[in-house]
């Protein structure tokens, strides 16, 4: 049971987002992390918690990337 778990904690890609993508605000690595379709992601609050996980594609594209990252 605990390979199975520590497997499924190694193919989460790891939250890098320096913004909230639901509100934009700046989040660090103090931030509360969220998982969504095997991403996390920092978060500014709680309700933004409940937003992405509710309403993932309305704040993230379709790679998984939030739609309000900076541009390279």
């Amino acid at each position: 049971m605990f390979q199975i778990l520590a497997a499924l904690v190694l193919l989460s890609t790891p939250a890098t987002n320096t913004i909230c993508p639901v509100m934009g605000s700046p989040v660090n690595d103090k931030s509360q992390i969220v998982k969504v379709k095997d991403a996390e992601y920092r978060i500014c609050c709680g309700s933004c918690e409940r937003k992405l996980t509710g309403s993932p594609e309305k704040y993230l594209n379709a790679d998984g990337t939030p739609k309000n990252a900076p541009k390279k």
